[in-house]
């Protein structure tokens, strides 16, 4: 029986256009599966929101006023404050994770009220109580009673809100802590 006659192979220097492209590089391969794998896991979107806080949960979150809701996640000492300021319209700066927002910075643009707030350290100094405010940094004389309610919250970060009777000079209205004496 006579044999088929024989097909010579391709050489692999020279590959076939039958054949499927080539695999790619192993550092092609392990760069785009290190981009992959740390998009889940590594730095989400930076992003400012504004809302009302809500710390009636377990957890501060910050409404926004389409009804979305984030779950802040505070990176700063006084960020702690954050969840004492329920009802307060804050603006935050922030990096989103899922439904998180990793606090970078915040400003509080309401007391709940609609008045602006101020707030800081409430430091007594002879007969006069004072505020550095944290959002502009001005020192603030605080027109209240020495023996009043605000008074005992020397050295207590507070919130207060009223309204300008001089240069730094704020006649108080109304005050909030932020923390527990």
């Amino acid at each position: 029986m006579p044999r088929p006659p024989q097909v010579p192979a391709p050489s692999p220097a020279r590959p076939s256009p039958a054949r499927p492209a080539a695999a790619p590089r192993p550092r092609v391969v392990a760069v785009l599966g290190a981009l992959l794998l740390s998009a889940p896991l590594g730095c989400g979107a930076h992003t400012r929101v504004a809302g009302v806080v809500d710390a009636s949960a377990a957890a501060t979150r910050l409404i926004e006023p389409s009804g979305r809701a984030w779950r802040l996640v505070p990176t700063a000492p006084d960020d702690v404050w954050l969840r004492a300021l329920g009802g307060c319209t804050v603006h935050v700066e922030a990096t989103a994770l899922g439904r998180r927002l990793r606090v970078g910075r915040w400003l509080v643009t309401d007391a709940g009220d609609g008045s602006q707030p101020y707030l800081g350290l409430l430091e007594r100094t002879g007969h006069q109580l004072r505020l550095r405010d944290r959002q502009s940094g001005a020192v603030l004389v605080l027109e209240a009673p020495l023996d009043g309610p605000l008074a005992a919250l020397d050295g207590q970060p507070v919130l207060v809100a009223g309204f300008l009777v001089g240069p730094n000079r704020l006649q108080v209205v109304s005050h909030r802590a932020l923390a527990a004496p």
